[in-house]
């Protein structure tokens, strides 16, 4: 283990400790909040780009943005307003403590796969710039063992290079 290893230890720590604190039902909230945000966004922008178009006096090219944020708030809003109150009714019915152990799982995996696909980038871009040998990632044992669960993760990023 080198000083990199540490660094990233202590960031897994930290997300594990935050998964503790919100519990897996707010830390799935907000990521579940986060992938509908976009997804409906994306999706329904259209039908709110018309309705703020007839009723809004808006210079036309901020409609987009406009709408996107409006749907992505939306949802967002309404998704962490639900997985709060869910958490409220967990904490009622005494099963808290479960919560707490899953938020502390779901904390460390999900640091995992996002630090997991970070090195993926790192590695797929000083690779192709020479810029970081590979002998200061093959040191790491974190680094390595992080991008290869990534790796297995998502197998068709195999073929992927930048």
């Amino acid at each position: 283990m080198n000083f990199f290893d540490i660094v990233i230890a202590i960031i897994v720590c930290y997300f594990a400790y935050r998964g503790y604190k919100n519990g897996l039902i707010r830390e799935l909230g907000s990521l579940v909040a986060l992938i509908a945000g976009i997804f409906l966004a994306i999706r329904f922008s259209d039908l709110v780009f018309s309705i703020i178009e007839k009723n809004i006096n808006v210079d036309a090219e901020f409609i987009p943005v406009i709408s996107f944020a409006v749907i992505f708030i939306a949802v967002v809003v309404l998704v962490l307003l639900f997985s709060k109150v869910l958490d409220k009714f967990v904490k009622v019915i005494k099963l808290d403590w479960i919560n707490k152990f899953a938020g502390i799982v779901f904390g460390v995996l999900k640091t995992i796969l996002i630090l997991g696909g970070l090195f993926f980038l790192i590695v797929q871009t000083t690779n192709k710039l020479g810029i970081i040998e590979d002998s200061f990632f093959n040191k790491s044992l974190l680094f390595r063992t992080f991008k290869e669960i990534f790796e297995f993760s998502f197998p068709y990023l195999d073929h992927i290079t930048i």
